[in-house]
């Protein structure tokens, strides 16, 4: 007869690191029994699944993180403080501002190629414009993204990630499942307001598309539990939720590639070289001045450590 064996990632977590792109090879022991084996050779085929951006329970401890959402959202909020202190778990201030936040994770087997997102605004809320950014870069010390960057509004002003959506990343790698860890983050908001809500329609309801390039089906952000957002009471001195409060700031956080790039101050740098021969020919007297002779130190037959000239 002929075994067949599956390994299958999803079912048996720890074969994840084994069976994931870019590994070459796999130390696989059978264990036949009496069996006597006819064939001195295997077949082997990987079905590869591409990405897949639905986080997972695992990855979704709000104990970790703030930016964890619960019920496993890939979309959440982020309001003023409520009167009842949070026992409405997904609500909006009535008449004030709030962001949406949207994750973007692989947990899928491949890596992806361009990563977009989609998302158009209910009938109920108005877009604040120029109030949409996205950062990639995690503080575990502050629980906070630190390089915020702005998604520019459409020419015509209107919401950015609306239509077709936005690019944000060119690939995205896959998370680590053995871990739950996923150093490939990218988190969005942007900030709207609600209209007048008409009493027979008292909830917002929002979702979001993520795309990859190399094919497959989009993804719907919130499959299993949607965001339903009810209006509340809420604190009177917090009028919009300030940024601090929702995902951190970008406090010149600069990416080590584009430092040079993005600072005015390296114009003249070449410009502030030291040229001066004086000063330079005084180091280099002192410098001799004060070196070791290595041939003393030989003659002496003695040696603290070794002979060498610093210049």
């Amino acid at each position: 007869d002929v075994d067949t064996f599956l390994l299958d990632s999803e079912t048996y977590i720890n074969l994840q690191e084994h069976l994931k792109k870019g590994n070459k090879s796999m130390d696989i022991t059978l264990s036949v029994n009496q069996d006597a084996i006819f064939t001195n050779f295997m077949v082997l085929s990987v079905d590869n699944k591409g990405s897949n951006f639905d986080i997972p329970p695992e990855a979704a401890d709000t104990t970790k993180s703030k930016l964890n959402f619960p019920v496993d959202r890939e979309k959440h909020f982020c309001a003023c403080p409520s009167f009842d202190g949070g026992e409405t778990p997904d609500y909006i201030c009535e008449g004030r501002e709030f962001y949406f936040f949207i994750k973007v994770q692989n947990w899928g087997d491949d890596t992806s190629g361009e990563v977009f997102v989609s998302d158009d605004i209910d009938v109920n809320l108005d877009y604040i414009p120029g109030s949409t950014e996205m950062a990639s870069v995690y503080d575990d010390s502050t629980d906070s993204f630190i390089d915020w960057q702005s998604i520019p509004d459409n020419e015509d002003g209107s919401f950015p990630l609306s239509g077709d959506g936005y690019k944000v990343k060119d690939k995205m790698s896959i998370c680590s499942k053995s871990s739950w860890d996923c150093t490939d983050t990218v988190l969005i908001r942007f900030k709207v307001k609600p209209k007048t809500i008409d009493i027979k329609t008292p909830k917002i309801e929002n979702i979001a598309y993520i795309k990859d390039s190399k094919g497959g089906a989009v993804y719907k952000t919130n499959r299993s539990y949607p965001l339903y957002l009810r209006p509340t009471s809420c604190i009177s001195d917090c009028l919009s939720p300030s940024p601090e409060l929702c995902g951190g700031v970008n406090n010149g956080f600069v990416p080590d590639d584009d430092v040079r790039e993005d600072s005015d101050n390296y114009e003249d740098f070449d410009d502030e070289l030291v040229h001066d021969e004086d000063i330079i020919k005084d180091v280099a007297d002192d410098s001799n001045h004060n070196a070791v002779n290595d041939e003393d130190v030989k003659s002496s037959g003695e040696s603290d450590g070794c002979g060498c000239s610093l210049i």
